[in-house]
């Protein structure tokens, strides 16, 4: 669970980034639609949870989470972080060293991405670092960036004597008398098995203990039979909102001015019972969560063209935050207009709602539009520009939570 002192330790970790100004038009366009086109490609099979094409949605989030210079969160090595499982993520890999299996509780992998491996990783060329025990350390120059530890929490990490400015990601870290002359590194089929939330953390530089925590979830439907098409893409469902979120994970590190820590989370399981949402908010510590902005279905647009709808609105104080931010921007936000469809209830902002978070989703169009859950949910039908719009509106309307201005009131809500 994320503590007060965890969250005071990740202060001032992140690399300075230059002011940015709002996302240029043409360039998040072209971001909407190059990440929309992946994730709803025929390849990943509509990211069916406890399929491999769910894992190779969660590779590509992870990757983008790390260029843009997400952390993990205290207690993690990996953005990825299982749902449900009490098995530590190293389970997954088998390790060899000149041949020789080596034990589980004999290496731990330092890399930001869990999807390191999809098959098997050979190090053809890698550098190692002996210590003062008998642990020694591993890394490969090509998919490596500076060497950072944030905390010494390990005490593997503490033996060590690393060398400033080496490269890191994918590292490991390997307790083995006989110094390495190969190593091969193998993803186990059973990680297949487990759903993973991706999740990626911006400490906030004057109040880190307090959270905005900004979410998607990014899985859909498996194959179906059909004498026609039987892939359900899930463009607008949900690849539309990953993308938001992506692109807001983007802005807010490039700017990197946010007073309260920012939490960007791509939930697993939400179409089997909000499944992904409902782990992570037993992993939070959410009294510190000020509040979550969800993000669901926004690319195509049942409003006007720079509007969206927030989820049960009138459970908080976060609609009428969000209308008095964007007073004369050109945005706006409606309210529910039919709280009795239940959709405050149905993505993943309800689980943090239950604990008093004012935790909504945003909305461009709901389970009314026409490929709702059909195979025509694909990529041709998402309007880009609309994901684009919808994260200008969410950068204006979420201001004075960002920057810490305004604390809505926790809220209570009847399950």
């Amino acid at each position: 669970m994320i503590c007060r002192l965890l969250f005071f330790l990740f202060f001032g970790l992140l690399s300075p980034y230059a002011y940015a100004q709002l996302p240029g038009k043409k360039e998040s366009i072209k971001l909407a639609g190059d990440i929309v086109s992946f994730l709803a490609s025929d390849s990943l099979k509509g990211r069916g949870n406890y399929k491999p094409e769910l894992q190779i949605a969660a590779g590509f989030i992870e990757k983008h989470f790390d260029s843009i210079g997400l952390k993990t969160i205290p207690g993690y090595n990996h953005f990825a972080i299982p749902v449900n499982f009490k098995l530590q993520p190293s389970i997954f890999y088998d390790l060899e060293i000149n041949k020789q299996k080596i034990n589980n509780d004999h290496y731990q992998l330092l890399s930001a991405s869990f999807f390191v491996v999809f098959d098997t990783f050979q190090y053809k060329k890698f550098n190692f670092f002996p210590s003062e025990s008998d642990w020694f350390l591993l890394f490969n120059d090509s998919l490596s960036q500076l060497l950072n530890f944030e905390t010494d929490e390990e005490m593997w990490v503490q033996s060590l004597n690393l060398p400033p400015g080496q490269p890191r990601k994918p590292i490991l870290i390997v307790k083995n008398q006989e110094l390495p002359i190969s190593a091969k590194l193998t993803i186990q089929p059973s990680s297949e098995e487990v759903l993973m939330n991706i999740v990626g953390i911006l400490p906030g530089n004057k109040y880190p203990e307090e959270v905005i925590l900004y979410s998607a979830h990014y899985d859909h439907i498996p194959p179906k039979r059909s004498r026609r098409d039987s892939i359900y893409n899930g463009a607008n469902d949900n690849a539309s909102g990953t993308a938001a979120l992506i692109m807001l994970a983007k802005y807010f590190a490039e700017k990197n001015d946010n007073a309260r820590t920012l939490i960007f989370c791509a939930f697993s399981g939400e179409e089997l019972g909000l499944l992904g949402s409902k782990d992570l908010v037993k992993k939070l510590d959410t009294d510190n969560i000020i509040a979550q902005i969800n993000m669901d279905m926004v690319g195509i647009s049942q409003y006007k063209k720079k509007g969206f709808m927030l989820t049960g609105s009138g459970n908080s104080e976060l609609f009428q935050i969000f209308s008095q931010n964007l007073n004369g921007s050109g945005y706006k936000v409606f309210r529910d207009y039919d709280e009795n469809r239940n959709l405050f209830k149905r993505s993943d902002n309800y689980p943090f709602a239950l604990m008093g978070v004012p935790a909504h989703t945003i909305m461009t169009a709901d389970d009314s539009s026409k490929c709702y859950h059909q195979v025509c949910d694909e990529t041709e039908i998402v309007d880009m520009e609309n994901i684009a719009n919808t994260v200008e509106g969410i950068i204006i309307a979420t201001t004075s939570l960002v920057n810490g201005t305004d604390t809505p009131n926790r809220i209570r809500i009847k399950e």
